[in-house]
This record gives C-alpha cells, structure tokens and sequence, in this order.
C-alpha cells in the first residue's frame, strides 16, 4: 500500500510514499504537462499500447494528450512525478450519467509494480467524489491480469461483466477505504 509522506506538500500537491519506499509527487495535470503525457504514452511497449488502448501505436497520441490536460467540469486528470519525471497518468471523464464516468491509468513500464497506479487511482478517486460522481467505470481486456488487480488492489467494491475478451468495470467510489 501507498502512504502519504511526511513533510510540507505544495498547494495542490499530495506526496505519496510508493511500495518501495520512493516518494513521488500527485497533482493535476495542466496545459504545460502535455509533452510528458505525449511522451510517456509513446514510450509504452506494444502490448502496453494494446492494453491500454485496444490498439498498437494509436494514431492520435498527441488530440488525446490535449485531452487529458484539457481541465473541464466532465474530465480530470492526475499525474505521478518522481522528480521532474511523469511516470503515471490517471485520468477520468464523464459519461452521459451525471454521477459516473469513464476512468483509464498509464504507468510507465519500468515503474510497474511500484504502486503507482493503485495510488494514482486513489488520488483520482478522492478528486471525483468531490466533483459529485459516485462510480468509474472501464473497460478492460481481460488478459490485463496487472489492471484489474489494481483495481482490486485501490480497495473499492465493483462489480464485473465480462463479454468476451472485454471485462466491464463498475467500482463504487462510496466504498473507498481510507
């Protein structure tokens, strides 16, 4: 589990203590962040690219990084910094149901099984409960053995459908535990 550091935390800044003991710094992305979501999507390998977007080398990298920082009531978006370095993005955006929305989670590879994403989920979590939705939803290929485990591991009730090879996530963000 991640906890959260010891020290002074910049506004708007949460400091978060990853499994292997690193502190990395969790804040909404902004317009000025867009190179580095650019970049640590193109630096997925391509079954991450698949994983994450049901393709390889997804032609429009750069109108869904404008996305991501673009700060709207309907989306929101977090980043994990190790130094100057993003190393992970969650992000969510609103669906047609005004109390849900869609979430997605990119960690760099070599930043696997560090945390990053359980915590970055978690962060994302608290953002939107304080934006008035109540669940996430997703869909993910059920070969993601390491996202639906994160899923799991961000300690929310969901409910699962599979169809498919494409399992359909609903996680209920009022059974968050602290």
């Amino acid at each position: 589990m991640s906890t959260i550091a010891a020290g002074p935390p910049r506004r708007g800044v949460q400091q978060v203590t990853l499994l292997d003991g690193a502190v990395v710094n969790m804040r909404r992305l902004k317009k000025s962040d867009i190179d580095a979501v650019i970049a640590l999507h193109r630096q997925l390998s391509e079954r991450e690219q698949y994983l994450r977007f049901f393709m390889i080398h997804p032609p429009y990298i750069e109108e869904f990084a404008e996305k991501v920082v673009r700060r709207t009531p309907d989306n929101f978006a977090v980043g994990a910094f190790e130094g100057d370095d993003l190393i992970g993005v969650a992000n969510y955006v609103r669906t047609g149901e005004p109390t849900e929305a869609e979430v997605a989670v990119a960690v760099a590879h070599q930043d696997h099984l560090r945390g990053v994403a359980t915590a970055l989920l978690r962060h994302l979590g608290k953002a939107a409960r304080g934006k008035g939705i109540r669940y996430f939803v997703a869909d993910v290929l059920a070969v993601n053995g390491l996202m639906l485990e994160v899923l799991r591991d961000a300690g929310w009730l969901c409910t699962k459908r599979y169809d498919d090879s494409v399992v359909h996530i609903r996680i209920d963000l009022s059974t968050m535990h602290a």
